[in-house]
């Protein structure tokens, strides 16, 4: 008998949740100002995401704090310049003031080295974006404050790592844009001192490129997602971006789309094993189409529907902190944070989950099982297309198994023999999240636990039997070898008729993961309602035979 376990989640727009963002960073703005500046707040690591909100919404803010903060956001005037080795960028700074920047400490005689350091972390960043990766260089501003890009170093008041602004304000596509950078980073940055310096100017200059493709604000996220993964690129061993991942591993059900910083982890998955250029694709798809269209079309373009993809982006997840493997997964994934679930369920009979997941984002529930026998769960209600089922054994020890994605048309099944008691369930929903079809986050989970017969050959007890063909469900055929070889599978009808007939190549002696049968023939059809023969044979002339019962509309 089943148990019912329902637990619902609200859904929200990703415009929702980055206008709000946007708006409070407008707030953090006001907090630069001199008379306001708050050094004990943490800092925020972009302000480009407020900056353009206020240029292309001006009329959301209070007159008087707008004509303040255009102050702040527009180009400064600064006594000192120095331009990079490549010629290309012109750092501008201040020896007394405000802006004032540390001048005692001098690699090149006479130039502060907060100032080399930012040429030299624009000069690299323009080589691996330019000249490696194959980007657009930045627009040519004209030559205001001169003929190259010019990076400005201020103090923000210890409220951002720095921000790119345009010269249009309206932030038209194809204008050109100019870079603002925290002078000492000293106070509550996570990354503090030339390092800071580095991954900002990496940060910021490709925001710079960026805007060369695309000025889309209500995609802000892909921006961001995308600056961060090039930092961490550009100087892998600063690492800035763990600052970032809390909010993600704490919260993995709401949309990664609403992590703007945390996402860039994203493409340090899609990305790994590559040099990168597929990032360049997606910016070249981004000029006429959203970001989630770009991230869509990457994963199909290597092979990956997108709702597969993000249910093994968040198995991933689950392999950090002290269940990194090293040499696996994520390189850095030691340092990173562990997964929280959204809930831990004891689990000791059959049990009907009913709840919805958020797009682009997972339901993570870790559910405490009867380590006696085999457990099985499948979708038997929810979007067969973009929504997977991820899997990952645990270990009474605490580490983890290999993971297992469900396809369409499988469930995640888990041996008596792998099963110690914990298993690790993923829902990941790839509906974009602009869909209009709310059902679709909607989901009906059917965990069994299995009657095992470990002395009994063949196929064990198939479920759910019958198959209810109307209702989408798919039937899972455990079987158990006598010894390794190659095996086929083939269903008749009543009359004998053979309706489909599989080959499952080599398998292993002992029980194999099931096969699951959707209730269609091979020519995708499906089978009319009756009574149907199972045979499973093996070359060596072993073979066995169960009993399906199809139930149609």
């Amino acid at each position: 008998m089943h148990r019912i376990i329902p637990f619902l989640l609200t859904g929200c727009l990703i415009t929702t949740t980055v206008h709000a963002q946007q708006e409070n960073e407008i707030k953090t703005l006001l907090r630069i100002l001199p008379d306001v500046i708050n050094t004990d707040r943490p800092a925020e690591k972009c302000g480009t995401p407020a900056a353009l909100t206020l240029l292309s919404r001006p009329d959301s803010i209070q007159p008087d704090d707008r004509m303040r903060i255009e102050q702040v956001v527009s180009r400064p005037a600064l006594s000192e310049s120095y331009v990079s080795n490549s010629g290309i960028f012109r750092i501008h700074y201040d020896l007394t003031g405000r802006h004032a920047i540390d001048s005692s400490a001098t690699m090149i005689t006479g130039i502060p080295d907060i100032a080399v350091v930012a040429a030299q972390a624009a000069d690299h960043a323009y080589a691996l974006l330019i000249d490696s990766l194959g980007f657009v260089p930045h627009v040519s501003d004209d030559g205001a404050d001169g003929p190259e890009y010019d990076i400005y170093l201020l103090d923000l008041g210890a409220q951002f790592y720095g921000w790119t602004i345009p010269d249009d304000p309206t932030g038209a596509s194809g204008g050109s844009y100019y870079s603002q950078v925290e002078n000492d980073f000293a106070g509550s940055f996570a990354t503090q001192g030339l390092d800071a310096v580095r991954v900002t100017v990496a940060h910021e200059y490709f925001h710079a490129v960026q805007f060369a493709y695309a000025n889309k604000l209500d995609d802000i996220f892909f921006y961001e997602m995308s600056s961060v993964w090039f930092e961490e690129k550009a100087y892998p061993e600063i690492n800035d971006y763990l600052a970032y991942l809390s909010d993600l591993f704490n919260q993995p059900d709401q949309s990664l789309f609403s992590q703007i910083y945390a996402s860039n982890i994203w493409l340090k998955y899609r990305l790994s094993g590559t040099d990168g250029s597929p990032l360049r694709v997606m910016w070249e798809e981004f000029r006429d189409n959203s970001a989630a269209t770009v991230i869509r079309l990457e994963t199909e373009r290597a092979g990956l529907p997108l709702a597969g993809a993000l249910a093994e982006f968040y198995s991933w997840c689950l392999f950090t902190g002290e269940r990194a493997v090293p040499g696996m997964y994520f390189d850095d994934a030691r340092f990173f944070p562990q997964l929280r679930p959204l809930q831990t369920i004891d689990v000791m009979t059959d049990t009907l989950f009913q709840g919805k997941v958020r797009s682009m984002a997972a339901n993570y529930l870790v559910l405490k099982t009867d380590a006696t026998r085999s457990f099985a769960a499948q979708y038997v209600r929810g979007d067969a297309e973009n929504m997977r089922l991820a899997g990952v054994s645990e270990n009474l020890d605490g580490s983890l198994g290999d993971y297992f994605i469900q396809r369409e048309s499988e469930q995640y099944f888990l041996p008596v023999q792998e099963n110690e008691g914990v298993v690790n369930l993923i829902l990941a929903n790839a509906n974009e999240e602009n869909s209009d079809a709310f059902k679709r986050w909607l989901y009906d989970l059917d965990v069994r636990l299995l009657e095992d017969n470990p002395d009994r050959q063949g196929i064990q007890a198939v479920y759910p039997n019958p198959l209810l063909t109307s209702a989408g469900s798919v039937v899972s055929i455990p079987f158990s070898l006598p010894e390794q070889g190659r095996t086929s599978l083939s269903i008749l009808d009543e009359t004998g008729r053979v309706v489909l007939d599989v080959s499952l190549g080599e398998r292993p002696g002992g029980r194999n993961r099931p096969f699951a049968w959707d209730g269609r023939d091979e020519n995708g059809e499906r089978v009319a309602s009756g009574i149907y023969l199972v045979v499973l044979r093996m070359d060596n002339g072993f073979q066995d035979v169960a009993k399906i019962a199809v139930i149609g509309r």
